[in-house]
């Protein structure tokens, strides 16, 4: 029940906390796109993109690397350490970053990444190419989390070219840094909800 009605204060799609993800599929379904929330791994082999929003680095998503296989997936990393909020039910609180260990090891070892972070004054985030829509421009949060490692083909990087979000081996799998672009938090923002 904690996780249908969404106050559980996870990173899930149905979590109403600043660090879920409701508002993305609120959005999805509000533009027409009938987002579907996957609730087990056999429901992962339709050709649809598939969003995939772990707590933590340590989660074993082997599952659903092979359910998925050559299919559009993207990944977001995650980036805040969360508790209850013990006054109110369903609330989070976020005392802080995860260590840069723990997203460091969300697709490990298969795919090992190197986190960074660094303060940001909202400046946009580059998309690349730079043939991309004109509207789709981000505003780097304001600790901006990026990645670095092999084989990644950058999408969306900072002012310095650091990766937010990134294409592996040219292959359709994708990895955001920050998960601040997509979740409630970030969708609360018109204009990041726009891009």
């Amino acid at each position: 029940p904690d996780l249908r009605s969404g106050r559980n204060g996870g990173t899930h799609a149905l979590s109403n906390a600043a660090t879920g993800f409701s508002g993305l599929v609120r959005m999805a379904q509000a533009t027409g796109r009938n987002p579907v929330v996957v609730r087990s791994v056999s429901q992962l082999k339709g050709e649809e993109l598939a969003v995939v929003t772990p707590d933590h680095g340590w989660i074993n998503l082997q599952k659903i690397l092979d359910a998925r296989g050559p299919r559009a997936t993207l990944f977001v990393l995650p980036k805040w350490e969360t508790t209850g909020d013990p006054l109110k039910s369903g609330w989070v609180r976020v005392p802080g970053l995860l260590p840069a260990e723990d997203p460091e090891r969300t697709l490990a070892p298969g795919i090992p990444v190197k986190i960074t972070r660094s303060r940001s004054n909202g400046e946009p985030l580059l998309t690349v190419p730079d043939f991309a829509p004109p509207d789709l421009k981000f505003l780097a949060p304001r600790v901006t989390q990026t990645i670095s490692g092999n084989h990644l083909k950058p999408l969306i990087t900072d002012r310095s070219g650091r990766i937010v979000l990134a294409q592996w081996n040219n292959q359709q799998l994708y990895m955001l840094a920050d998960p601040d672009l997509l979740n409630n938090h970030g969708m609360g923002d018109e204009r990041q909800a726009r891009a």
